[in-house]
């Protein structure tokens, strides 16, 4: 019969993808990775002071991953995770992975603004990856193409001005989790946010030396 294209809308892929909850969640870690920023800049005295401080944004690219690996390690997001190298191995990043779905993390200046081409150019194709092809219009299979999704971040500041995700090559369909419900886990109200401890703090810094360098966008 021919072949055939079925363009798929990016929301509806993401939210098929990555339910509201675990965005929430998502939300949050990348909120609480402010926080650990600004304590591990405060109690670290190579850092808290001037020219320290211009590594602010290299470390909050850090404190997020962390606090990803760490609420995945203790079973509080059920998504996975590795490292990888760009591609002269000067640095290596995080890709969370869920579904079939992976993304990567990245500090940008705008909201309109998307990461330097460097993982999804070198090791992934972009193009079409919101849409199906099929031989045959009349049998269509379920196909679980592999989804690459981007996760950005604000620089500078207390607090996230914006968390958005989506494709990177169709970034205008992108959602604010900012802007989305914040969904309490169990349906407590009063149950607050992980504080940023001491010991978290100690374990920040192992994970520092333990990983090396995260990607610095």
């Amino acid at each position: 019969m021919g072949t055939g294209i079925i363009q798929f809308d990016a929301k509806q892929i993401i939210n098929e993808q990555l339910p509201a909850p675990i965005r929430s969640k998502m939300c949050a870690v990348v909120e609480q990775g402010y926080d650990l920023t600004k304590e591990a800049i405060r109690h670290t005295t190579i850092l808290n002071w001037d020219l320290g401080m211009l590594h602010e944004g290299y470390l909050r690219n850090l404190a997020i991953a962390y606090l990803f690996h760490k609420n995945i390690e203790l079973n509080q997001l059920p998504l996975t995770y590795t490292y990888e190298y760009n591609h002269n191995h000067s640095y290596k990043y995080l890709v969370l992975a869920y579904n079939q779905m992976k993304m990567t993390l990245s500090q940008v200046a705008t909201r309109y603004d998307i990461a330097r081409p460097a993982y999804f150019r070198d090791k992934l194709q972009m193009a079409n990856q919101a849409t199906m092809f099929f031989s045959d219009i009349d049998d269509i299979e379920s196909i679980q193409a592999q989804h690459y999704l981007l996760l950005t971040y604000s620089r500078g500041g207390d607090a996230p001005k914006f968390v958005n995700i989506g494709f990177p090559h169709l970034w205008r369909e992108r959602i604010d989790l900012l802007k989305e419900p914040h969904i309490i886990a169990g349906g407590n109200e009063e149950e607050k946010e992980e504080i940023v401890t001491a010991e978290t703090l100690i374990e920040f810094r192992n994970f520092t030396k333990e990983v090396g360098i995260l990607g610095g966008q």
